[in-house]
């Protein structure tokens, strides 16, 4: 989506091609990005461009008379100067007719863009526009910090993106004014401190202009004309960089969800305060992920294990119940405990299983965030089998993938006097692949505990 400086650079490119350009012709191609009857609109032919405003991501097209256009590039929305003779492209929403030599099209691939009549005289008082907060250069400091503070719980970096708040960030310079700032994005708006606060205004400033002086970003569609892209994406330190290392202190950067957003940041430069950092430890079942808990436990770290925690709700009559009453079937033992052999011989297809996790995830996940609140600081493990897609991806900062090979694996599982066929086939399907490529870091644990501890010796961030 371009943000500020894409739609401020879109802007300066069109204001001095078309001001004091007359309105021939308006053709409509496309009425549902307009707001209201697109017959109203008409009323702009005739009328000379006096100049082309902006407010947040908002542009401003000013007609002589009563009216303004506003203009919300949304998600791939594009002004373009065309010549006279181009034919209409597949896109385009609408093109102005203009007295000299270009027309002016709006062109919007997912059409999302919005476009709407105000008047003039009136029009910075009225929504859209009177809903934006202000923007990082009318902004001080302590103002923001009493803005967070009114946010309470809510993660800083969905707070700043909030246009009602401060205008002018979106996705992109989020993460690279908290990044500057060293400030966590999932950090609670309310534990801001007026320090911090007063330094992601001057980065927003510095950042901002930054990528208006180049241009914009041109990370997926932006471009501000025809053939002309954004070169600010070759600044950029932490969005699109996932899988790279911080510039900062070198550590691998994380990508987590915030606020339903891709977020990219460091785990160490930008540590969240009043909370530990928190490592996970993955991998197909029997490829050592206890023996990687056991060693970081050694080496001071609190430990969280799902698969203990799911033990301990199986010995409870409550889940017992649960299971049974979502299976359709008894899955309770004389004891009113989860038969584990009952259950484990129904979770063969994929429907059982499901309904199993439904019943039992949210508990684990539940126990998760009220051990991760007992711990202040320091470094914490957790061995969450079913990473993927799951919420502790999000809770992450270092992931830990490890693999070992089947014939090792079967091996452990024949010493832990368990079917290894009934196990291995319980784990078909599990996305390795997607684990490692997301892991800051791989193991390999098919090869005994002395070199397991090898490996985690040599990684200077564990």
């Amino acid at each position: 989506m371009p943000e500020l400086p894409e739609v401020e650079t879109v802007r300066r490119y069109l204001e001095p091609r078309i001001k004091g350009q007359s309105v021939l012709a308006l053709h409509i191609y496309r009425s549902k990005n307009f707001e209201g009857d697109v017959g109203k609109y008409q009323g702009l032919v005739g009328k000379k461009i006096e100049g082309l405003d902006r407010h947040g991501k908002f542009l401003v097209f000013l007609f002589e008379g009563e009216n303004v256009l506003l203009s919300h590039l949304r998600m791939e929305g594009k002004w373009f100067l065309i010549s006279k003779d181009e034919p209409v492209a597949k896109h385009d929403i609408c093109r102005f007719v203009l007295s000299g030599n270009q027309d002016l099209v709006y062109n919007d691939t997912r059409k999302f863009g919005f476009l709407a009549l105000r008047d003039k005289a009136n029009y910075v008082n009225e929504a859209p526009i009177s809903a934006l907060g202000k923007e990082p250069w009318a902004m001080e400091g302590k103002e923001l910090y009493a803005l967070l503070q009114k946010k309470k719980t809510k993660p800083v970096k969905e707070a700043i993106m909030d246009q009602t708040l401060m205008a002018g960030l979106g996705n992109i310079y989020a993460d690279e004014v908290l990044f500057a700032s060293l400030v966590n994005p999932r950090t609670p708006s309310v534990e801001i401190t007026e320090e911090q606060a007063e330094k992601i205004v001057l980065e927003s400033r510095r950042i901002l202009d930054l990528a208006i002086e180049y241009g914009g970003s041109t990370v997926h569609s932006y471009a501000f004309a025809q053939g002309e892209k954004g070169h600010m994406q070759t600044f950029l330190q932490v969005y699109g960089k996932e899988g790279g290392y911080c510039k900062r202190c070198g550590a691998p950067l994380r990508k987590i969800t915030v606020g339903g957003r891709g977020t990219t940041y460091c785990p160490f430069c930008q540590k969240e305060p009043n909370r530990p950092l928190v490592y996970a430890v993955t991998g197909p079942i029997a490829s050592g992920k206890s023996s990687v808990v056991q060693i970081l436990i050694d080496k001071g770290y609190s430990a969280f294990s799902a698969d203990q925690t799911v033990g301990k709700l199986y010995e409870g009559p409550a889940v017992a119940s649960s299971l049974s009453k979502a299976l359709g079937q008894n899955v309770a033992d004389k004891n009113g405990q989860v038969d584990r052999k009952v259950l484990l011989s129904l979770m063969k297809d994929g429907v059982t299983k499901a309904k199993v996790e439904e019943v039992v995830h949210p508990l684990v996940y539940e126990r998760f965030l009220s051990f991760l609140k007992s711990k202040r600081d320091g470094r914490v493990i957790i061995e969450i089998p079913l990473f993927a897609h799951s919420p502790y991806e999000d809770e992450t900062d270092f992931l830990i993938y490890i693999g070992a090979d089947e014939k090792t694996r079967e091996r452990r599982l024949l010493d832990r006097n368990v079917d290894p066929k009934a196990y291995l086939e319980l784990a078909k399907g599990y996305p390795a692949a997607y684990l490692r490529k997301k892991a800051s870091l791989v193991l390999d644990g098919s090869k005994g505990l002395s070199e397991l501890e090898k490996q985690i010796a040599e990684c200077p961030y564990l």
